[in-house]
């Protein structure tokens, strides 16, 4: 599979790539995602449909998830919190960084505990 989101990825079939990795577990493609650099990272996860990405973001190692909390704008940050089980939002926050927990705890968030 890896050989596949690459090739989606250098040719930019991007709407074929989202197809490809939404077919998949959000588990498989948190570790997927271990498998290339930080720097496609963002792009990748970009690609997700929301709730989904969701899901992989949780399954995602702390330094994955890192690295894209940095890359997040703050709209895309307040989805992702806004959407996570108040349990995974507390491991998130244990795991990082203070200035990357700062960030999460000053995002405005409409349902955050809800879900």
């Amino acid at each position: 599979m890896i050989a596949e989101v690459r090739r989606l990825l250098d040719e930019k079939k991007y709407p074929e790539l989202r197809e490809l990795l939404c077919a998949e577990e959000p588990a498989d493609i948190a570790k997927l995602f271990e498998q290339f650099p930080e720097d496609e990272l963002p792009l990748m996860f970009r690609l997700l449909h929301k709730d989904f990405a969701t899901d992989v973001f949780v399954e995602m190692d702390s330094d994955l998830q890192q690295a894209l909390i940095e890359s997040f704008t703050d709209r895309q940050l307040e989805y992702i919190v806004d959407d996570l089980f108040l349990d995974d939002t507390v491991d998130i926050i244990e795991e990082m960084p203070a200035n990357v927990v700062k960030r999460i705890l000053s995002t405005p968030t409409r349902r955050r505990g809800v879900r």
